[in-house]
């Protein structure tokens, strides 16, 4: 153990100096960018608890940024999490694969809140739209993509949500006043077609 753990540290200091030296090359790129090479880079085969803790970590600190009120750095975070999380695929047990579906699934719908509060509704819809691959009948997925299409005037598809998450959440309070938004909106539409005829 102690010698796989020696490999290991060498492997990332060695990682860690090639990314260094590359950094000096080009000024041109910032943080954000560094960050990302440096994840498209990590081929490191880890076992699943330390690479769901490189997920956790990410996902918590995205989890900060946001009540902070820094958005897109947290949408950043979460989208970092994410990819650590596609690296979580060989071998996995079935409780590791939910764990892993579960995590993705609530990345991409703090990606979607982080969009929606920059006014991004396009890429929060996006973001809605991989959760409900993960799980498509997931009412809060439903519910903020639901939001989303209601932002951007599709009500028809607005409704069609509401009702899918209904079905698995009656009760929840948000749903149903979103419910209540959406059938006005529709109403007030019909209602202007009818005086235009």
């Amino acid at each position: 153990r102690e010698e796989e753990a020696a490999a290991k540290e060498k492997a990332m200091q060695e990682e860690a100096a090639a990314v260094a030296a590359a950094g000096e090359d080009d000024d041109m790129m910032d943080d954000d960018e560094r960050r990302e090479d440096r994840l498209n880079a990590d081929t490191r085969k880890l076992k699943f608890s330390d690479r769901f803790r490189l997920v956790q970590k990410n996902k918590d600190e995205g989890s900060e940024l946001f009540k902070d009120g820094n958005y897109l750095h947290s949408a950043k975070r979460y989208k970092d999490a994410l990819a650590h999380a596609g690296k979580l695929t060989h071998d996995l047990s079935p409780e590791q694969q939910d764990q892993t579906k579960r995590i993705k699934i609530d990345l991409h719908l703090n990606m979607a809140l982080c969009w929606t509060k920059l006014d991004n509704i396009e890429q929060s819809l996006r973001s809605c739209d991989e959760a409900l691959k993960l799980d498509s009948e997931h009412p809060k997925a439903l519910y903020r993509r639901a939001y989303a299409y209601e932002n951007l005037k599709r009500y028809d598809e607005a409704r069609e949500d509401v009702k899918n998450a209904l079905q698995v959440a009656p009760n929840a309070k948000a749903i149903l006043q979103l419910q209540k938004r959406i059938d006005a909106q529709i109403a007030r539409q019909k209602k202007k077609e009818k005086a235009m005829w």
